[in-house]
């Protein structure tokens, strides 16, 4: 009988070890198809570079747009555009019931140095997964300021409650993620995405999206401590946050004659904006070049 139960526990955990096994290779040809495609296809449009940081959603750098009229340009970019405007439409719908509400209360049973707490605390928790990027990058410099952050803020500033780094030792945050690393090394930008609940991407950092979520070492602590709920308050924290930021500026865009084509110029502009922050003239040069 106890040969048996043996026997059994060892087959449950080779088909346990073989799940995994067959897990983390289909991740990995999803994630390597994606990128794969996004570069060929960047290389076929040639077209100037889509990029930036936070999602156009969730970052008060949007605000800065000067495009001109980029109306074409945008839509030569989002050839799924009718099944992308009824993902955004259910977004707006969710949105409306759900994160908006979620924001607004935030801004209004919150003071303003509670709201500069919490942001500070979940902001530092983002700290890890930048340093990684700014390391991928090959950037010495960003790298040791995040590092230096994730430090002084985890201790001299009470767990990130309180952003010590930026107010005492002036070493300001930056924003990094996957998609930024990926145009980096030359990958090209790929299709306009509207993905459900997550907003604007395109194919690359959708592919980055995926990438951060993995190998971000609070979600890797937090899956080993079987603790998987706290990345999804994370997550939810964070989207509350950045959705406070930016309300009265939806409200206008909500309230104009197409908010889908705006949106989504915005998202372009913002992620342009800052993957040229994070390189240099001449690998900014190659870059549209490649895209």
């Amino acid at each position: 009988m106890l040969m048996i139960c043996c026997m059994q526990e060892l087959n449950i955990k080779k088909v346990l070890r073989k799940f995994m096994t067959k897990s983390f290779t289909f991740f990995n040809i999803v994630f390597f198809a994606a990128l794969s495609m996004c570069h060929l296809i960047g290389q076929a449009q040639a077209t100037p570079i889509q990029s930036s940081s936070y999602d156009a959603y969730a970052d008060p750098a949007m605000t800065n747009i000067d495009r001109g009229d980029p109306e074409d340009e945008d839509e030569a970019k989002d050839p799924f555009e009718p099944i992308n405007r009824i993902i955004f439409g259910i977004n707006q719908f969710l949105d409306k019931l759900i994160l908006a509400p979620a924001a607004y209360a935030f801004e209004d049973l919150l003071s303003d140095d509670a709201q500069t707490t919490v942001k500070n605390f979940f902001g530092n928790l983002g700290e890890p997964i930048i340093f990684i990027n700014d390391v991928l990058q090959g950037n010495a410099e960003l790298a040791s300021q995040s590092l230096a952050r994730f430090l002084m803020n985890s201790t001299l500033g009470f767990a990130g409650l309180y952003d010590f780094a930026a107010n005492q030792a002036s070493i300001q945050p930056h924003t990094q993620d996957l998609g930024i690393t990926l145009a980096r090394w030359g990958i090209g930008s790929g299709p306009y995405i509207m993905l459900p609940i997550f907003g604007p991407s395109t194919l690359r950092d959708t592919a980055g999206k995926v990438g951060d979520y993995y190998g971000d070492p609070y979600n890797i602590v937090m899956k080993k401590q079987h603790k998987k709920g706290l990345i999804y308050v994370r997550s939810a924290a964070t989207g509350v946050i950045k959705r406070a930021s930016i309300l009265e500026l939806t409200e206008d865009i909500d309230q104009g004659d197409d908010p889908y084509a705006q949106y989504r110029s915005i998202y372009f502009q913002n992620r342009e904006d800052v993957i040229k922050d994070n390189l240099s003239d001449e690998d900014s040069d190659t870059l549209s070049d490649n895209e």
